[in-house]
């Protein structure tokens, strides 16, 4: 059981890795303060605590501490 949960973290990690580089190269002339980018920002906060989670903390999404913003 903990072999399958290790290779669906690992595949959540390199999922996870591909969309926060998309989001980041999509992001990058965020320098305004609309509403648009600040929703984008705090995606990007976001997918980046995900990434933590899973690789430094070594801890299954689900069972991570989540705001309701996150």
């Amino acid at each position: 059981m903990e072999i399958i949960q290790t290779e669906l973290r690992l595949k959540d990690i390199e999922w996870v890795e591909k969309a926060l580089e998309g989001l980041k190269r999509s992001g990058r002339a965020l320098n305004s303060t609309s509403l648009a980018d600040k929703a984008k920002k705090e995606e990007i906060a976001t997918v980046e605590k995900i990434l933590k989670v899973l690789t430094v903390d070594g801890k299954d999404i689900r069972k991570a501490d989540w705001n309701n913003k996150e």
